[in-house]
C-alpha cells in the first residue's frame, strides 16, 4: 500500500500539532483525524478510555508504520 508524499507531510504535521498540543480533547480529535487518513493497514485499534500516554503512544507507532513505509515517486 503506498501514501502519496504529499499525503505524508499532512499525517507528519498532524504528528507534530497533537505531540504540541495540551489540551486533550483536541489531541484525541487530532489522533483521530491522523488514523482516518492514513490506509486501513496501518491505522491503530482506539480503546475507549484514551489518556495523554496513550495518544503519545500512538503517535509513536505511526510514525514508526509511516516510516517504514516505501513512498514511490
Amino acid at each position: 500500500m503506498e501514501i502519496l508524499s504529499n499525503n505524508k507531510i499532512e499525517v507528519g504535521d498532524l504528528i507534530r500539532t497533537c505531540f504540541e498540543t495540551e489540551e486533550i480533547n483536541r489531541r484525541i480529535e487530532l489522533l483521530y483525524a491522523i488514523n482516518n487518513l492514513i490506509p486501513i493497514p496501518f491505522q491503530i485499534q482506539m480503546p475507549s478510555l484514551i489518556t495523554n500516554n496513550y495518544i503519545d503512544q500512538a503517535l509513536y507507532a505511526l510514525e514508526e508504520r509511516l516510516s517504514s513505509e516505501q513512498v514511490s515517486p
